[in-house]
């Protein structure tokens, strides 16, 4: 899922937190520039604008790994947070 998608999904998903969740998304270029101040968007800036396909295949096969469907898997995580008291 897009970013994007994750977040519109979010703040459908999760009403009440819907304040706390970002619904604009940044410019790839305004990002780069604030990756020179701030180091964990150092991290992120040359993947921006890339659309990266994985392949899980491998694990499933040698493993037998039964990946979450990617909303149950957004929606646990937000669950953990909110659990945790993390949004504050």
């Amino acid at each position: 899922m897009l970013m994007k998608e994750q977040t519109d999904y979010l703040r459908e998903t999760f009403p009440e937190f819907k304040n706390k969740i970002p619904y604009r998304e940044a410019p790839n270029w305004l990002l780069k520039i604030f990756a020179f101040v701030r180091p964990p968007l150092k991290m992120i800036a040359p993947e921006l604008g890339k659309n990266r396909r994985l392949d899980s295949s491998r694990a499933r096969q040698l493993l037998g790994w039964k990946p979450r469907p990617a909303r149950e898997a957004i929606k646990a995580a937000a669950e953990s947070l909110i659990k945790f008291d993390t949004l504050n």
